[in-house]
């Protein structure tokens, strides 16, 4: 039986990761390990590990979410603050927040889910932590570089945006080295994706 490990995401655009990245650049966790802005995403649902076959499912559920995602009003976002997870006391994810429209994006998270359940997909049920991950600090970050990126990221706001789509994604790798690969698209907004 073969498997492979998949969440649904909202990606920003262009415009938004454009303005974002001299700002995650700049910040002090020079000891962190970087997430390439390719991969900048808003998790809706992680789904996890899946069998190769149950994939088609995951396509059909993420149609139907879609469908009855455009009959509800546009999601407007905008990349602004952010935060730190922190697992046995130490950073463990640097991370911009997002602001706008939040209760619809948390929405737009529950449609997913809900036809992901109808198809019989199993998925992580946490409530949404809407978040895009900037870094995965290590183990020689200090306090002082966390407290200062926490610093940057809350002063910063980025340029409004409108989610025009959900993504399929497939997780591949680990410890540094995680591929995302892109399975399919699907319109959530009756205007193109930005």
């Amino acid at each position: 039986m073969t498997t492979t490990r998949l969440f649904v995401a909202v990606y920003p655009p262009e415009g938004a990761v454009a303005d974002l990245g001299p700002v995650a650049e700049a910040l002090h966790t020079s000891r962190a390990r970087p997430m390439p802005r390719r991969q900048w995403h808003f998790t809706l649902a992680f789904i996890g590990h899946v069998e190769s076959s149950r994939v088609d499912d995951v396509h059909r559920a993420l149609a139907g979410a879609a469908g009855e995602a455009r009959h509800a009003p546009p999601v407007r976002l905008t990349v602004a603050g952010g935060g730190v997870f922190e697992r046995e006391g130490r950073a463990h994810v640097l991370w911009a927040a997002v602001d706008g429209d939040t209760g619809p994006l948390t929405a737009l998270a529950e449609t997913v889910r809900a036809h992901l359940a109808a198809q019989g997909i199993g998925f992580d049920a946490r409530p949404l932590k809407a978040h895009l991950t900037l870094a995965r600090p290590g183990a020689a970050t200090t306090g002082a570089d966390i407290a200062a990126d926490l610093e940057t990221l809350a002063a910063y706001r980025g340029p409004a945006w409108e989610v025009g789509e959900i993504t399929l994604v497939e997780s591949r790798g680990g410890n540094g080295a995680v591929h995302y690969d892109v399975l399919g698209r699907w319109p959530v907004s009756a205007l193109p994706a930005q």
